[in-house]
């Protein structure tokens, strides 16, 4: 397992006091798609987006899969709040033409040629033709997979503390998050699905998923082959996504499906990026059907531990062999099984729960040691999925909803 600075003393040491507290404060987003269905049959509502005059509530790929975009918020409490407010606010406007929110990533049953793609108008019609060019080169399966991404800012002093730059702390953290973002999908992973015996269908009974995430597996939202990243610099980071957009094989960088992005302020472009890096962005969480938000507080609040802790590792340039293996990894953990989950560390392999508790245990007197004891019933509640069977969120679904949550097409 690669290893933060050698001792918390030396971590204590470079941030001081100030610095510590500096790496706790930050910026806190998330962006949660949910399909809008009917609740007289559970069917993708046909109807129009309901919120266009509210920039905080868009969409995503189709008309009926509404995102919600929160505010930046100062806390994780604060961000938690605001999930929950905008959720219930969504859920009661929806209510009064017979709606709600699906709370599975996972579509429910639907007619193919009754979804449609979100539609814009004017000057914004680029857009409907780009979500057509996805239905055409990803299919319509894949593109109604929903999800929630976490974005995150440090507080603007913190990279000064580090001796770094923001630019540099950012890309060092975003190589960190993709080398461990297994275990973000093996914790949070709350969509199981579809059978052994079936492509994206109904599951029959006492039959068990194949993926506790369908939208991590390798049938899930990834591109047609595997973009490497350079992240020896905000330049390089970029000239490596754009060299995918001039040779065809993505039509922009927005079309760059990794579990982790490195965003500018404002519009999401490459120009925009290599001004500067503003926030990061973690793409592989499901939504979570047990939590009415669809995201539980103290999964926020590891995540953000989770950032933090990355923030201490020296500099790393993953190689493509890395990034490959990395990749594999978190398709791995995204497995149903976790009896053939194996994580590659190198030329290690390891069962996925033994690696998942020897990196928690590794936060966990890292936090310690520095002073941070107060944060260990965080780390404390993502053991516990590993500790007590059956207690990660996808066998709970699985168990609760008796296979029913996976997608399956109308073909009649």
């Amino acid at each position: 397992m690669r290893k933060p600075y050698n001792t918390a003393a030396e971590i204590s040491a470079r941030l001081g006091r100030d610095g510590l507290e500096a790496a706790f404060g930050g910026g806190f987003g998330l962006e949660k798609e949910s399909l809008r269905i009917m609740k007289a049959d559970g069917r993708i509502a046909r109807t129009d987006h309901p919120f266009v005059d509210d920039p905080h509530f868009s969409r995503d790929f189709a008309e009926s899969q509404l995102e919600i975009i929160t505010p930046v918020a100062d806390s994780t409490e604060e961000l938690y709040r605001m999930i929950s407010q905008m959720h219930t606010n969504a859920l009661q406007r929806l209510a009064e033409s017979g709606e709600t929110l699906h709370t599975s990533s996972n579509p429910p049953a639907y007619i193919p040629s009754e979804v449609r793609v979100a539609h814009f108008e004017g000057e914004d019609a680029h857009k409907e033709e780009y979500r057509k060019y996805l239905l055409e080169k990803y299919g319509l399966e894949r593109m109604l997979l929903s999800g929630i991404h976490y974005n995150f800012s440090y507080s603007e002093e913190y990279p000064s503390f580090l001796g770094t730059t923001a630019d540099a702390l950012y890309l060092n953290v975003a190589a960190c998050t993709l080398h461990y973002a297994w275990l973000l999908v093996w914790l949070t992973a709350a969509s199981p699905g579809p059978c052994r015996t079936e492509t994206f269908g109904q599951c029959r009974e006492g039959v068990r998923p194949v993926y506790a995430s369908v939208r991590c597996g390798k049938e899930g939202y990834w591109n047609s082959f595997l973009p490497v990243l350079d992240f020896s610099g905000v330049s390089s980071y970029c000239d490596s996504i754009e060299s995918y957009v001039r040779d065809g094989m993505l039509y922009s960088s927005s079309e760059l499906y990794l579990p982790v992005r490195l965003k500018p302020r404002g519009v999401n472009t490459l120009d925009g990026l290599r001004k500067g890096i503003d926030h990061i962005e973690l793409r592989m969480l499901d939504l979570n059907p047990l939590e009415p938000a669809g995201i539980a507080l103290e999964d926020l609040r590891f995540l953000r531990l989770f950032l933090i802790w990355c923030s201490f590792f020296p500099r790393h340039l993953p190689d493509e062999k890395e990034q490959k293996d990395a990749i594999a990894n978190m398709k791995q953990a995204s497995l149903f099984d976790e009896r053939g989950i194996w994580i590659r560390e190198g030329s290690v392999l390891m069962p996925v729960r033994e690696a998942a508790l020897e990196v928690l245990s590794e936060m966990a007197c890292t936090f310690e040691a520095i002073g941070r004891s107060d944060v260990l019933s965080t780390i404390e509640y993502q053991k516990r999925k590993l500790l007590a069977p059956g207690s990660r969120y996808a066998e709970q679904v699985d168990r609760i909803c008796a296979n029913s949550l996976p997608s399956a097409r109308i073909t009649a």
